[in-house]
């Protein structure tokens, strides 16, 4: 194995590990607890406490419907917002986007 190869996954291990550690700082892996918050304050009124829509044409993530798609691509519609949901870039700091992320992905 070249020292590049090695390198790289050495890198790729401490990212790994940066995340989980600076995610779960709230006592919870990924900041589960600080998802929770968020999503309830943030978007519960449209998509439910449990994940199950109270607003009509809202997925149901409770299905998975609208969350099978990378991070990124969740993080960069949370950030624009689309339809009826807001954009949260201004109001919502990217990690606070992510912990949602998480947490929502629990509901499935």
């Amino acid at each position: 194995m070249g020292t590049s190869v090695r390198l790289g996954r050495a890198l790729v291990f401490c990212g790994l590990w940066a995340l989980v550690f600076f995610a779960a700082r709230d006592g919870s892996p990924f900041g589960l607890d600080d998802g929770k918050k968020l999503y309830r304050v943030h978007c519960a009124s449209c998509h439910g406490v449990d994940g199950k829509p109270v607003t009509p044409n809202i997925p149901d993530f409770r299905r998975g419907e609208g969350i099978m798609k990378p991070d990124i691509e969740l993080l960069e519609k949370l950030k624009k917002g689309s339809f009826s949901m807001p954009a949260y870039e201004g109001i919502l700091t990217e990690k606070d986007i992510l912990k949602i992320i998480s947490y929502i992905r629990t509901f499935y």
